[in-house]
């Protein structure tokens, strides 16, 4: 079993100088020049004042480094997710200034800094890095995150999946900028001692290239990616790398998990969790459907609220977890879905959850969401169709009217949604999820109905 190391130490380990870190295509990145920049970046943010620093670097190589220098330095991080203005001013009222690859003026040099937050600060004692999480409110909330916490969540995966993943270098489709990429992709390997990429796979066409430097690699993508696997590539170079396929951010229908365990040729295993509480379960849709608890977490319904107990969360408490499942054992459970997400449209209370439900009972609809647009409670409806539907003025009517029809069986007039958009695909962030921003930026305020 591999020795993992210990994030606060990680530059006095006695890993061996000339072992493969990361890949950036062909070029293998050793550990003793890991070791070297990270010393050169201590260096540097050495004349920085201690307390939180934004980081944000598309090359994962670049961002490791200067993520285990700030670490070593004491800082807290917070992890930008993007390098968006909005993103850009909610991170201006929390740290000291920003180091990556910024927007020029928000960039930091050694001799002079942008003062936001305070340095030193007692708010970031002990607390390695911050992140944004949306949740279903789409108001952004700060989850904060110990090393402790990462180490035990990789120590997790490492003792279910650490067989799997033997020998191999890792891809992904994912951002380390968002923390299951992070995780998964990049602290994950970096502290059992296998091989990062220093650039993501944007493009699912480039899956082919991302595997052929490699013996045995380890996919970590998203359902947002795998139910769309291009078929036109070069699968021989695909079947023959692929060791194993690791999916979270959402749960993969049966019919995709299948369609991509006979793409790579290998295991698709799901993982289940949150921002706020890490990994906590995965299940081989090839064996089972039932979610199985990673080692370690406790799991609990009672009174029909889910609870988690997890040795990589920041509580040690029973903290609650905001979807409905149904136990059917100590061990595992079936993933009903979120819960009721109520609206209340002139007077009448309405589950926007059956909404969307009903709407994707139609065969030309892949996937709907359903929102409050305005400030008496009137819906708006975002629906993606399948491939075949040809979106036109005189098609949207008509698909407008057939839904309208269908959702009249069960639901009040005033409950159904006024306002619709069809699209080829939802909005999506780069790690496969659709934000509560996103969907309401395509119901403009001021717009005129519709």
């Amino acid at each position: 079993m591999t020795t993992a190391l210990k994030l606060d130490k990680i530059l006095a380990s006695s890993r061996d100088e000339n072992e493969i870190v990361a890949s950036h295509g062909s070029k293998k990145l050793r550990w003793s020049e890991f070791t070297q920049n990270c010393s050169r970046y201590i260096q540097r943010f050495n004349k920085l004042p201690k307390g939180a620093w934004a980081l944000h670097n598309s090359d994962a190589y670049e961002f490791a480094c200067q993520l285990i220098a700030l670490w070593q330095l004491g800082n807290t991080v917070y992890l930008a997710a993007d390098t968006q203005a909005v993103s850009l001013q909610r991170l201006e009222k929390k740290v000291i200034g920003f180091i990556g690859d910024f927007p020029r003026q928000h960039r930091t040099s050694t001799e002079e800094h942008r003062l936001g937050g305070t340095p030193n600060s007692s708010d970031h004692q002990d607390i390695a890095m911050v992140i944004f999480t949306s949740g279903s409110s789409g108001e952004p909330s700060e989850v904060p995150i110990r090393l402790a916490q990462f180490e035990a969540e990789a120590a997790t995966l490492e003792s279910q999946f650490g067989h799997l993943v033997q020998g191999c270098s890792f891809a992904s489709t994912v951002s380390h900028q968002h923390l299951y990429g992070l995780t998964f992709s990049l602290l994950w390997p970096l502290l059992y001692k296998r091989e990062f990429p220093c650039q993501r796979v944007h493009y699912l066409d480039e899956l082919p290239t991302a595997f052929e430097h490699h013996k045995k690699t380890v996919l970590i993508s998203t359902p947002s990616h795998l139910s769309r696997l291009p078929p036109n590539v070069d699968k021989n170079t695909i079947h023959h790398s692929s060791q194993v396929v690791l999916s979270s951010t959402a749960a993969l229908t049966a019919q995709d998990s299948k369609a991509a365990r006979e793409y790579f040729q290998a295991e698709v295993i799901e993982i289940y969790g949150s921002s706020e509480t890490g990994a906590i379960a995965w299940r081989n849709q090839a064996e089972q459907p039932l979610w199985a608890a990673l080692p370690g977490i406790k799991i609990s319904n009672n009174n029909n609220k889910f609870k988690i107990k997890s040795p990589h969360s920041f509580s040690a408490n029973w903290q609650n977890v905001n979807d409905e499942i149904e136990i059917a054992d100590t061990n595992t459970f079936r993933l009903i879905g979120r819960r009721d997400r109520i609206a209340k449209v002139e007077g009448v209370r309405v589950s926007l959850n059956a909404i969307e439900t009903r709407i994707c009972e139609l065969d030309s609809i892949i996937r709907a969401k359903v929102i409050s647009i305005n400030s008496t409670g009137g819906l708006g409806a975002v629906i993606e169709v399948k491939p075949s539907v040809v979106l036109s003025s005189q098609s949207r009517r008509a698909l407008t009217a057939k839904i309208k029809q269908h959702l009249l069986k069960e639901f009040v007039l005033p409950t159904i949604p006024k306002k619709w958009r069809f699209m080829e695909r939802l909005p999506e962030d780069m790690q496969g999820k659709v934000r509560m921003s996103d969907l309401e930026s395509l119901f403009p305020r001021k717009e005129s109905k519709q």
